[in-house]
């Protein structure tokens, strides 16, 4: 079928080339037309007998979405075209193509007509459970989870025992996937909102009888991701327009919450708990005991004797620490006070006593044992100037060194302590303090501005955590001006020294500020927020940079690119796909060769960490150079 060929690939090549040419003028080069022209032919290709017409059916499809920003309702509707003359020889190809389809355009729920269609031809959603290590399918996941939940409510509203049926079938489904914490939230996320949306077909009664076995189930399942829902819940049925959102979070709150996941393996110790102790509780037991056994061993030891079973400890302490923060919400009563010391034996019988009491009336964590944990994990930090600031993973059997377990020690407690950082600002002052100087403090700062979320350790390294990190950094390269009162003559001097550190070449501070320019997060307000301060503190830079480092310099800084991206940060930040920050880049470097030397050069430093090289690479992608594959070439 030489014809059907040429016009299927005339048309996949169409699209991407007006994808391209969208991305690179940002003019919308496909119009509704366009679209119209394509999806009417669709409907003969997919009911065609001939296979090879319905592959290529499929292909057209995935090109579309990717090129296009398809209305929900003409996605469903193709979904249920699609669906209606499936060819079982075709599931694979239809599965992909579908996965692809969600991926590209942001879709809550499906249709209830196509979850219909899904139900009633399991064998698509059966072969995409052959493969439970996919990472592509969170999204078509969702949206079938929400279109789920609003088919149920529409065909079982009043039958309490059928809907409840019916979702915990959906939910050991969604539980086969082996989704990463943000996906599993992004899921249970969109289902809760689905139900509150469907409020006038599910009552409070009828919610109360289902939907706890559903979120318990879901929390066995996917306990991080549950946690993160129960958070975002907390928040919004917190906010001024949250009263959507309050039936949901009382079930949530009379649900069990999760068990702690983090006990210690080497603990022999047995904590006598009644059968009626609250989970807050149990939380508060838990990190006595762990804190217990980090005082006990610091105490039996001499100073720099057994470091790294200290260390362990420490770490063992802030993960059950952090485990409880997450599961609990954490108060700090009247008459507690901002002061805390390192335990003794006295504090620790004291602070048992009170902060149990505390969590059996108040179902929450004390604030002051949280502050007691962060006080006596400092100290520990053991950070040399030769430390390797990293926080990725080590095998399982490799010693990691004192120092870089320090740097995540650091990263656990800023965690902890940013739960309330207005009521912990001594103790965020003394852990900064514990690291070293300013430019210790911002080796520290510099690698989690740019941390993404596909990166080890990333539910330590929260929106919330970067934008203190990028507003700390700001703050501290605005005390180094000459211009404060009382500088000595020597201020600007000292100035100049750390914004050229800070711009030059070989330091990742500016690439790390172009991947929290690129962050991707799926709340969207969040990663506004990142970025706009990663633009604040670019802004800065660029402003002392140019009056702070010498024309000699200017080949060997960052000068030109903080520039460009400074000229074009608020478009940056709007742009939740980065192709702004692509587009920019790349001309930019198209008619400048001193700047793409730069980044070419950048992202090519043996010291750069593979993530901010990636994300170098990822802006100048648009751009085709031999330079850019001289780069990368290997030398002979």
């Amino acid at each position: 079928m030489p014809g059907v060929n040429f016009y299927i690939t005339t048309v996949v090549g169409g699209l991407s080339r007006c994808a391209n040419r969208h991305h690179q003028s940002n003019k919308l080069q496909v119009t509704d037309d366009h679209v119209y022209s394509v999806v009417r032919v669709l409907h003969v290709l997919l009911k065609s007998r001939f296979h090879e017409l319905v592959s290529g059916a499929y292909l057209i499809l995935m090109q579309l979405s990717i090129s296009v920003k398809l209305q929900p309702a003409l996605c469903n509707q193709i979904f249920a075209l699609a669906l209606k003359f499936l060819h079982e020889e075709k599931v694979s190809q239809l599965s992909c193509c579908m996965v692809t389809m969600t991926q590209q355009q942001y879709m809550t729920h499906m249709d209830e007509s196509v979850v219909q269609q899904l139900q009633q031809q399991p064998s698509l959603l059966q072969h995409l459970s052959t493969d439970t290590a996919n990472r592509r399918v969170a999204a078509f996941l969702m949206a079938y989870a929400g279109g789920y939940v609003r088919w149920c409510a529409s065909n079982y509203g009043e039958e309490a025992v059928a809907v409840k049926q019916h979702m915990l079938e959906m939910v050991a489904y969604v539980s086969k996937f082996l989704l990463q914490p943000l996906e599993a939230y992004a899921v249970l996320r969109n289902i809760l909102e689905t139900v509150c949306s469907c409020s006038e077909q599910l009552s409070s009664s009828e919610l109360a009888s289902w939907l706890p076995a559903v979120l318990e189930q879901f929390e066995q399942c996917f306990p991080d991701g549950y946690d993160r829902t129960v958070q975002y819940f907390t928040d919004a049925a917190a906010s001024p327009l949250g009263d959507q959102y309050k039936p949901v979070y009382q079930l949530m709150g009379q649900t069990s919450l999760c068990k702690l996941a983090v006990s210690l393996a080497d603990c022999n110790k047995t904590s006598t708990r009644s059968e009626s102790d609250s989970g807050a509780v149990q939380s508060v037991h838990r990190v006595l005991e762990a804190l217990q056994d980090l005082v006990e061993a610091r105490s039996e030891t001499t100073p720099h004797q057994d470091q790294r079973e200290q260390l362990s400890l420490a770490h063992n302490l802030l993960d059950t620490c952090i485990h409880a923060l997450h599961t609990h919400q954490v108060s700090r009563s009247k008459k507690d006070s901002n002061k805390a010391e390192l335990c003794s034996g006295e504090d620790l019988i004291a602070l048992k006593k009170a902060s149990v009491e505390r969590a059996r009336a108040d179902e929450q964590v004390a604030w002051p044992l949280v502050l007691m944990v962060a006080t006596t994990c400092t100290p520990m930090l053991a950070i040399k100037d030769s430390t390797e600031w990293t926080l990725m993973e080590h095998q399982h059997d490799q010693q990691v060194p004192a120092d870089e377990s320090s740097v995540l020690l650091a990263v656990k407690l800023l965690h902890v302590l940013l739960a309330r950082p207005t009521k912990a600002k001594k103790q965020l002052h003394q852990l900064l303090q514990s690291i070293g100087g300013p430019r210790r403090q911002l080796q520290l700062l510099v690698m989690l501005w740019g941390w993404q979320p596909y990166l080890p350790h990333h539910y330590l390294v929260t929106p919330h955590l970067q934008v203190w990190c990028l507003e700390q950094g700001l703050s501290m390269i605005q005390s180094t001006s000459g211009k404060k009162a009382g500088a000595a003559g020597g201020g600007a001097e000292k100035e100049e020294g750390l914004v050229q550190w800070l711009c030059g070449s070989s330091h990742p501070a500016v690439p790390s500020l172009v991947s929290a320019l690129s962050l991707q997060h799926e709340d969207l307000e969040q990663q506004r927020n990142v970025r706009e301060a990663a633009g604040r503190v670019l802004t800065e830079l660029w402003e002392r940079s140019s009056t702070g480092i010498s024309s000699s310099d200017c080949s060997t800084s960052y000068t030109q690119l903080m520039r460009v991206l400074h000229q074009h940060s608020t478009t940056i930040c709007l742009d939740h796909k980065s192709h702004e920050l692509v587009s920019v880049v790349s001309s930019s470097c198209s008619s400048s060769s001193a700047l793409l030397q730069c980044v070419v050069g950048a992202a090519t430093l043996p010291s750069q960490p593979p993530h901010l090289a990636a994300v170098l690479l990822f802006a100048v992608s648009q751009l085709q150079h031999k330079a850019i594959f001289e780069g990368l070439l290997p030398s002979i």
